[in-house]
């Protein structure tokens, strides 16, 4: 996936997490996984979102937009992103918006892909964002991605 994808990406989970009650949130998030999931480009996640918010239209780096490059994403990572995802899309649904909020606020503070290899940054972002997420909300969602963060041998 391109640099520019993770950039928009991550200008999505800020809008999403200042209007974490809009209705088109559940539809953005379903959009953005099935991007991952089928490894679709920039342009066409962007489309996809901007068909249901055309208001973001200016705010996202479409082709010609910005300097792209395909980047080497840690799948790892990816699949922590998608668990995340995911969870958010649960919560939306059944208007637990506060746990979501705290989920939107995970991704968004994830920088871009380049910095994932960092092992010294994958146990801050651990101890900064997700351990207080768990304790705040007494819940253990990322049990299965937790050896991305902790322990791994890069």
């Amino acid at each position: 996936m391109s640099k520019n994808f993770w950039i928009n990406f991550h200008r999505i989970m800020v809008f999403i997490r200042f209007d974490i009650y809009s209705a088109y949130n559940y539809e953005v998030i379903n959009i953005i996984i099935d991007s991952i999931k089928n490894r679709s480009s920039n342009d066409e996640m962007c489309t996809n979102v901007i068909r249901i918010v055309p208001m973001w239209k200016n705010q996202l780096l479409l082709k010609g937009r910005g300097e792209d490059c395909e980047i080497q994403e840690d799948k790892e990572i990816v699949k922590f992103v998608v668990c995340a995802l995911e969870n958010i899309k649960d919560y939306l649904i059944n208007d637990n918006y506060d746990i979501s909020y705290d989920l939107v606020d995970i991704l968004q503070a994830l920088p871009d892909m380049e910095h994932y290899f960092q092992k010294t940054y994958l146990k801050k972002y651990w101890k900064i964002y997700i351990k207080p997420f768990e304790k705040k909300w007494k819940r253990s969602i990322f049990e299965d991605v937790e050896y991305i963060f902790k322990g791994r041998i890069l």
